[in-house]
């Protein structure tokens, strides 16, 4: 008599069991990709905040320039100074009338 040979049930469980370990391995490597320490969201966001960045460290460099002349225009330029003194302090030589206008509705200091 001939053998007959029906399919085994433990090897379909066995592919099926498989098949979600695999699905589960390339979900997690999926997540990694996207989502991880090194994934593409956070790579995105750093490049972001590094534009952000660098775009201020532009803008403080220009400002400190600004400063370093104005620096130099206090410590040489009697000019400079004097017309500082009469605009910020609202300083005037000896003899000499200041006039303020002020305009209606604001409050004095």
């Amino acid at each position: 008599m001939g053998k007959t040979s029906a399919p085994k049930n433990g090897s379909k469980t066995r592919v099926k069991w498989l098949r979600y370990v695999f699905l589960g391995v390339a979900g997690l490597g999926v997540y990694h990709i996207l989502s991880g320490p090194s994934g593409a969201i956070n790579l995105f966001k750093l490049r972001r905040d590094n534009a952000r960045l660098l775009g201020e460290v532009d803008s403080l460099a220009l400002r400190k320039q600004a400063l370093e002349i104005e620096k130099q225009r206090l410590e040489k330029d009697s000019a400079y100074i004097e017309r500082v003194a009469r605009k910020e302090l609202g300083m005037a030589k000896p003899d000499e009338k200041v006039f303020r206008f002020v305009q209606p509705g604001a409050k004095q200091k």
